[in-house]
Order: C-alpha cells, then sequence, then structure tokens
C-alpha cells in the first residue's frame, strides 16, 4: 500500500536551508490558523479501473454512496460505470435502454434512496436508474441545460446549469425542486467566450455540496467562497486575502498548443485565479488547492477550513482531491498508457469523524 508524500520539507531542504531560517520560513509559510495543524496523511487503497478495453480517457464526474460504491462517468465512452467497494465493476449504464442512449451524460449523482441520477445535456434531463442498471423515471425542461448535479438529502437537486433563454451563454448554480423547478441561483457568470477569443485559463463556477448538508459555490476571480442550506439560503462566507499568482510565459506557451476552433484565438489572462478548485469533506471542512507551488515537486499548496469558514492550516499534496467521502479521498488520476483511473485514499486524520448527518 503506497503512500502520497505529505511531509512540509524533504531532509535536504531542511539541511539546506539550515537551523534557524528554516524553522522561520516554516513559521512564515506554514503556520496559519492553528500552529500544531496536524495535516492528513493519504494512503492509496483501491484503483478503480476498466481492466479491458475501452479504457476511461475522459472522467467528467464520479460519485460516491455511503456503502462505497463508486459511479464514474466517462463523456467520451457517454457511459457510467458501478464499481463496488472492492473495485469491482457490476454495471454498466449507456442510456434508459439499447434504443435510447444517452445523448450527452454530463453529471452524476446518489441519492439516499440509493437511486443513481445521471444528467444529460444533450436530452436536457436527468434520468434515475437503480444500483443495478433499471430504469426508472425522467426528468427534463426545455430551456435549461444541466452539467454537474447532485442530489440532495430532500430530493432537491443542486445543479450547475445554462439557461437556454435566448441570452448570452451564462453558467448558473441552481437549487431544483425533483421536476427542475427552480428554488434559488446563488451564482451567474457569463462565459467570457462571447466573441472569437479564448482563455485557456478561465475558471468555471464551483458549486459542491458538503457530506455536511451546506452548499459551497464560488467563482474564484476572488477567495471568497460563499456557503448556503439546502433552500439557498446564506450561511456565511469563506474568505482569504492573497496574493495573485502570475502566469508565466511558460504556462501561455503551452496552453497555447490546445485546439481552438478555426477564427478564434487566445486571449490570455495576467494572472491565476485566487484559486485552482476545492472540495468539502463530511464534516465540513473545506480544502482550496491555490496556485502555490509546494515543496516537494508536481504538487500545490491547500488551504484548511474548518466547518464554521476558520483557517485550520496548510499542506502540500501532489494529488488533486476530487471527493471526500466516509475518511476516504477520491481521486481522478492518469497513467502511464495516457489512460485515467480513479484512485481510493485512506484518510489518517484526527478531524476527520466520516459521518455523514
Amino acid at each position: 500500500m503506497s503512500s502520497v508524500n505529505l511531509r512540509f520539507f524533504s531532509r535536504a531542504s531542511r539541511e539546506r536551508w539550515g537551523g534557524i531560517f528554516s524553522i522561520l520560513l516554516i513559521l512564515f509559510s506554514f503556520a496559519i490558523g492553528n500552529a500544531e495543524f496536524a495535516r492528513p496523511i493519504l494512503r492509496a487503497e483501491t484503483a478503480f479501473l476498466l481492466k479491458e478495453p475501452p479504457e476511461f480517457h475522459n472522467i467528467r464526474a464520479i460519485a460516491v454512496d455511503d456503502k462505497g460504491w463508486l459511479c464514474i462517468l466517462d463523456q467520451g465512452l457517454n457511459r457510467v460505470y458501478v464499481f463496488d467497494d472492492e473495485g469491482k465493476l457490476i454495471k454498466e449504464i449507456s442510456g434508459k435502454n439499447v434504443t435510447e442512449p444517452f445523448q450527452t451524460a454530463s453529471g452524476v449523482s446518489v441519492g439516499t434512496r440509493g437511486e443513481i441520477a445521471i444528467s444529460d445535456y444533450g436530452k436536457l434531463a436527468i434520468i434515475y436508474f437503480s444500483k443495478d442498471g433499471e430504469f426508472l423515471r425522467q426528468s427534463s425542461r426545455k430551456d435549461l441545460c444541466l452539467y454537474s448535479i447532485a442530489i440532495l438529502k430532500d430530493g432537491k437537486i443542486a445543479a450547475m446549469t445554462a439557461p437556454l433563454d435566448g441570452g448570452p451563454f451564462r453558467l448558473e448554480a441552481k437549487i431544483l425542486d425533483a421536476d427542475l423547478e427552480g428554488i434559488a441561483t446563488r451564482g451567474s457568470v457569463l462565459s467570457p467566450q462571447q466573441g472569437n477569443t479564448v482563455d485557456p485559463f478561465w475558471i468555471s463556477p464551483i458549486w459542491k455540496v458538503g457530506g455536511n448538508g451546506l452548499l459551497y459555490y464560488s467563482h474564484p476571480v476572488s477567495y471568497k467562497i460563499e456557503v448556503f442550506d439546502i433552500d439557498g439560503q446564506w450561511v456565511r462566507d469563506i474568505v482569504k486575502d492573497m496574493q495573485p499568482v502570475r502566469i508565466t510565459e511558460a504556462e501561455k506557451e503551452e496552453a497555447s498548443k490546445r485546439f481552438i476552433p478555426p477564427g478564434y484565438k487566445f486571449k490570455f489572462s495576467e494572472y491565476h485565479s485566487a484559486f485552482q478548485s476545492f472540495t468539502v469533506d463530511d464534516d465540513g471542512h473545506v480544502f482550496v488547492q491555490t496556485w502555490e507551488k509546494s515543496p516537494e515537486p508536481g504538487g500545490f499548496m491547500f488551504d484548511v477550513f474548518d466547518d464554521q469558514g476558520r483557517q485550520m492550516g496548510r499542506f502540500p499534496l501532489n494529488v488533486k482531491p476530487y471527493l471526500w467521502k466516509q475518511c476516504k479521498m477520491y481521486a481522478i488520476e492518469g497513467i502511464e498508457t495516457g489512460a485515467q483511473i480513479v484512485r481510493r485514499y485512506a484518510v489518517e486524520w484526527e478531524n476527520c469523524r466520516g459521518k455523514s448527518p
């Protein structure tokens, strides 16, 4: 069982800086919040993957139920694959039936009764299945495109959407009822790609559901995460002062290799967004992935906030969490063949209770 290296500094780094200066550097860089912040330790467990072709190459979303069963949505394959808690493939869901496949599967979530909900933005619908892949029902709206979704404890739905009302393209974080009627909108962001320019460093708004039953929204042009209850009522803000990180010429050069449609051109931002992403565990801890490189190669620094929005500390991590559940962390990772896997990590942390309310 391999371990992810979460040390603040390697032995060579400590020796290089030496003595008192090393201690001051550590205090300046990492002693935020509690001086004795006990950082999580992650140990790799099961890797969830297809053992025969086709392989995963475009994992769009994953969801985990209370028993540890995992759903993986690969948008390239346009299917959802259901694995048990030991990594055994149980079911492949490709649509309502063989004659009605998904058009463009875009999000997946598991409800409190074990139903698997899959959004299809091509069909403007959410389609519900049993764990065995049996079609149960479908809800749809002709004026709303549905991307990521999360089924809440009372049957409501948190969804990142794009209204189809004839206006400019925008992304909206919505709370919907079971029939997809709107309850609240808690974020609306115009796409920067209204003309013929593309900014590869623009980050979409983020809409997460914590295991504590609260909703978390941010469009990270600033370091601010808004917290709401499932009715859309404001609870608190998580904010932090930060220095923007300038986008390097090397990063721009690498980004310019991406495909853009003919007639379009790149327009680069001067600075990165306030942070890259964030995730929330069962206990309401918020893990924010910053743009600050970690001392160990290949990783970034993460800010950690408690369930009241107070910063507890920081730690380096060289994997990107997708979700935390019951003292486990799940990440989408690339492998040598170019394919993707989902890996599960055991979380050893004194603050992890891992029980959803």
